[in-house]
């Protein structure tokens, strides 16, 4: 006796979902990993109905390219999250440092040498002299940096001279004497138009400095963020 062929739409429907759906189907559920279950509930009609022989194939393919393009349109036309470049690459919180001479603003005016750094940023808070907070944006000669552990900054050197290495140390002066910090920090002792990222893992006390002139730079305090959310003092040695 012959054997009944199998109902094919019946035998289809027996098989796994991943057996089901076709190698491009599964392909975009998977490129898309952040919402891959939605991808899959999404696009599964159209291939199983695809792979009844009684439907237009042709149809459906269509059908399903069109409604693949818009919504690649919709996620390239997605505004990047904030602190995201256009890329998606996280930008760093940054601070702008140039050279200027020093005034009575300076809280080392009068000492060391005549010129000192000027410190400026939109996304950091800074100190002046009388450890009053300036209106972001604004340029502080010396200001006190507020940090906070585990965030990434970036230090813009806009033109520093050559013979005024931008240095983090733990030496509240300066100068030849004064060792980098070597741990969370990266270019350290740059000049021109280079970028220094400093990473802290911790509390902290610091300064930023010239590395060849005494007294030109101001302080940093990293601090950390308590259970409800404000800052802690930092620590360590000046």
């Amino acid at each position: 006796k012959k054997k009944k062929k199998k109902n094919s739409l019946h035998h289809t429907n027996s098989l796994p979902l991943s057996k089901q759906l076709s190698p491009f189907h599964l392909l975009i559920a998977r490129r898309f990993s952040v919402f891959p279950f939605s991808v899959s509930l999404f696009f599964s009609p159209f291939f199983l109905l695809a792979k009844n022989p009684c439907i237009n194939r042709t149809a459906v393919q269509m059908g399903c390219t069109t409604v693949l393009i818009l919504a690649l349109g919709l996620l390239c036309q997605a505004a990047p999250a904030q602190g995201q470049g256009d890329d998606g690459i996280p930008i760093p919180p940054t601070i702008s440092v140039r050279v200027v001479t020093k005034t009575a603003a300076h809280p080392f005016f009068g000492q060391g040498f005549p010129a000192g750094f000027a410190v400026a940023s939109s996304d950091v808070d800074i100190l002046n002299r009388t450890n009053l907070p300036v209106p972001r944006g604004t340029f502080v000669e010396g200001g006190t940096l507020l940090l906070f552990q585990n965030v990434t900054y970036a230090f813009q050197l806009e033109s520093v001279p050559s013979i005024h290495p931008f240095t983090l140390t733990r030496d509240s002066q300066g100068g030849f004497g004064a060792a980098p910090l070597l741990r969370d920090v990266i270019n350290n002792g740059a000049v021109g138009d280079t970028i220094v990222f400093y990473s802290p893992l911790s509390n902290d006390s610091l300064w930023y400095q010239c590395g060849q002139h005494l007294l030109m730079g101001g302080r940093i305090l990293v601090n950390q963020f308590d259970d409800n959310g404000s800052g802690e003092s930092g620590s360590g040695s000046g």
